[in-house]
């Protein structure tokens, strides 16, 4: 721990858990003895850790803390509080928060600072409300959580792509032609849900090959390796390449939402033709 600026800090945290007196903390950080320091202080406030150090992981874990791994923390100030702000929306996409609730969220990397989020502000918390009348949150959620996975693993080493179109599956079936014999058919539907984690690798590797990847209402995967017919009406902003119209044009075509992941690590949500949603997956 840096003594010298961590013991302030610290104060400063515990001072304000009693004055805010949030439902949980989140904090961010890869400094054990600051995380260590911080724990008995904090008075008995649920706290969840993201760290890029599996030392501190393993360490948290053996303390009973919920830890994640992340990606390392950005070298600079703003970038980091933009690295939290994906951070916290991958964990409510992981339900680690629950609506309703306040976060005091903690920053010890680049960057010392502390701010207080209400998860109903979120701007994912908002994203569950525009796309329910389109598709269950809870689908759109576990596959977030896939599209999350698939951003930090990548493949061999690299980042890759994928998309996903969520709902309205036959109407996706009859806007899309098959790029490949289809994976999935045959299959079991159980074999074939999204929400059975045992799933989620198989799914995950299909879902990188060219092409999209087609989920039914109720979270079965219906096909992978689809062609979507694209809508040249669509407009999207410069720099997006084909899966991102493929991706809006199927979306703004029926009532289905696609999420699409880009090569870059950034992941957005289209409905209606437009995107509705973006975050860096780090």
């Amino acid at each position: 721990m840096r003594g010298g600026t961590a013991r302030p800090f610290v104060r400063s945290v515990a001072f304000q858990v009693t004055q805010i007196k949030p439902d949980k903390l989140f904090v961010f950080s890869d400094d054990l003895g600051f995380i260590e320091a911080l724990l008995p202080e904090v008075g008995g406030v649920p706290v969840l850790v993201a760290t890029s150090s599996e030392r501190v992981e393993r360490a948290l874990e053996r303390r009973g803390v919920p830890c994640e791994r992340v990606g390392k923390p950005a070298d600079g100030g703003f970038q980091v509080l933009e690295q939290a702000g994906s951070l916290i929306s991958k964990a409510f996409a992981k339900g680690l928060f629950d609506e309703g609730e306040r976060v005091l969220t903690v920053i010890f990397a680049g960057l010392h600072a502390t701010f207080v989020f209400n998860v109903d502000d979120l701007a994912l918390a908002g994203l569950r409300r525009e796309v329910q009348d389109a598709v269950p949150p809870e689908l759109l959620e576990v596959v977030l959580q896939i599209s999350f996975e698939l951003a930090r693993e990548g493949r061999e080493g690299s980042h890759v792509g994928a998309l996903f179109v969520l709902g309205d599956s036959e109407a996706v079936m009859a806007h899309s032609r098959p790029r490949i014999i289809n994976p999935f058919h045959g299959h079991g539907r159980e074999q074939r849900m999204v929400y059975v984690a045992e799933n989620r690798q198989t799914i995950k590797q299909f879902a990188q090959l060219d092409g999209a990847t087609v989920v039914d209402d109720s979270g079965a995967v219906v096909a992978a390796g689809r062609y979507i017919q694209i809508n040249w009406e669509v407009y999207l902003q410069g720099g997006l390449g084909g899966r991102h119209l493929a991706g809006a044009s199927i979306s703004k075509d029926t009532r289905a939402v696609a999420v699409v992941v880009s090569s870059s690590n950034v992941i957005r949500v289209f409905k209606g033709g437009r995107e509705i949603y973006r975050v860096n997956a780090v």
